[in-house]
């Protein structure tokens, strides 16, 4: 069992995807998709990418932009979007032994 984050602290991915669980309008949905968001940047190669699936009515532009070098949304429905954080800011990645990538 993981809550999408402990599992993999350690590790290093080139592409991390996720639709964390919503629960419209409750603050305790934005903590997790904040959580979601960070463990991404945090666990991403200097060239990874993030996809994430979340409520339109969530900033999530806002987030990614504070995480990733570069963000897009890659796709909108009437009550969706699917946002791309690339290249993680270089303060958020985790530490790897020899400052190696």
């Amino acid at each position: 069992w993981s809550d999408g984050c402990s599992a993999v602290d350690d590790m290093k991915f080139d592409v991390a995807l996720s639709n964390p669980p919503r629960h419209q309008g409750k603050d305790e949905h934005l903590q997790i998709v904040d959580r979601f968001v960070s463990a991404a940047a945090k666990s991403l190669t200097p060239d990874g990418r993030f996809y994430v699936v979340s409520s339109r009515n969530i900033k999530l532009l806002d987030r990614l932009n504070s995480l990733f070098e570069k963000v897009s949304t890659v796709s909108l429905t009437g009550r969706y979007q699917v946002c791309l954080g690339s290249r993680p800011k270089q303060s958020h990645r985790l530490s790897t032994p020899d400052n190696q990538p």
